[in-house]
């Protein structure tokens, strides 16, 4: 169950859920720490940098209270449902209610260009039945979006996992140098090729990296392989 007041939230499980939060948010409440992150594979450099790698957890029953830093920030509860899955920016990720669903990743998209090159080599991924609590300093925002419809990068909060996307230079003529911008470039938005319904903030609060998309794939793999030399 989830109790949203604007800038706070209370988020509690029953018999057969499971709960999970992050502690940027935490106020009170009983939790549990895990210190084997969830989905380790699901996006971990993005997920460490926004302090939802290692989720906190409470027993059934035990309510948490999490509270958001900005008196104009707002919760805002995503229902997923059986057979559905939903991609997650962990910048906005506040909790999770598993209902039977699980957290995990899609691994194909490892070897899609544009997941490369919009920094989510391996996105996040929320499988139904579920609820998905995410937050935002600048209100969150529900559009069905219509083909070819552009959103920053830092504006994307949640979409339908299962939909077609790609990544677009901005303001780039469609010329040679348009291609070329894709690899070397950073400024980038994402384009939807099918309708489906979106969740974002008004306010693109992100920030484009300073990596080019060849220096971010360098170095998730220079991590994956680090991490898989102490693994054996």
């Amino acid at each position: 169950m989830i109790m949203i007041n604007n800038n706070a939230a209370e988020i509690s499980s029953s018999p057969g859920e499971i709960l999970h939060f992050s502690d940027k948010y935490y106020v009170s409440g009983r939790k549990q720490t895990f210190f084997w992150p969830i989905n380790f594979l699901g996006s971990p450099i993005a997920r460490m940098f926004h302090n939802c790698y290692w989720l906190s957890s409470s027993t059934v029953g035990e309510s948490v209270k999490l509270m958001g830093p900005s008196k104009t920030g707002q919760f805002r509860q995503i229902q997923i449902y059986s057979g559905e899955a939903v991609y997650i920016n962990p910048e906005f990720f506040a909790g999770v209610i598993l209902q039977g669903g699980k957290f995990t990743t899609i691994l194909n998209r490892f070897f899609n260009p544009h997941c490369w090159i919009l920094g989510k080599p391996l996105p996040v991924i929320v499988r139904g039945p579920a609820i998905l609590l995410v937050y935002s300093e600048q209100g969150i925002e529900e559009v069905a979006s219509s083909s070819r419809q552009e959103f920053s990068p830092g504006q994307i909060i949640s979409f339908d996992a299962t939909k077609k996307f790609k990544s677009k230079p901005i303001d780039v003529p469609n010329h040679l140098y348009s291609i070329l911008n894709n690899i070397v470039s950073t400024q980038c938005n994402w384009e939807f090729e099918q309708e489906t319904k979106i969740y974002y903030t008004p306010v693109n609060v992100g920030k484009n990296s300073w990596l080019t998309p060849v220096a971010k794939l360098i170095l998730h793999m220079a991590i994956f392989a680090t991490a898989l030399y102490f693994s054996l």
